[in-house]
């Protein structure tokens, strides 16, 4: 996995946006095939972060507006489930 972004602050907010890549996952010698093969992804995702007391005329932090967006463009994204019976997986 390798993680790559930028960020931007301001006076009274932060934007970010990050591309996380991930690499083909390794096969599973006891994983049942229910699934498409995996494969290897990038997820783009992006944060925000304004101070809404600047439009709303109170003191610089007092309410604060978060707002964080993972899987930009909508990726698939299938993963064997380690944890659940065999035979089945989920799709996230």
């Amino acid at each position: 996995m390798v993680k790559l972004g930028t960020a931007y602050t301001w006076d009274w907010g932060t934007a970010s946006l990050a591309c996380t890549h991930f690499g083909k996952p390794p096969r599973l010698a006891s994983e049942v095939v229910v699934n498409p093969e995996p494969a290897a992804l990038n997820l783009i995702s992006l944060n925000l972060r304004l101070d809404m007391a600047h439009w709303m005329g109170g003191s610089k932090g007092r309410c604060i507006l978060m707002l964080k967006v993972e899987n930009v463009l909508d990726e698939n994204i299938w993963v064997p489930g380690m944890a659940l019976p065999s035979a089945t997986s989920f799709w996230s």
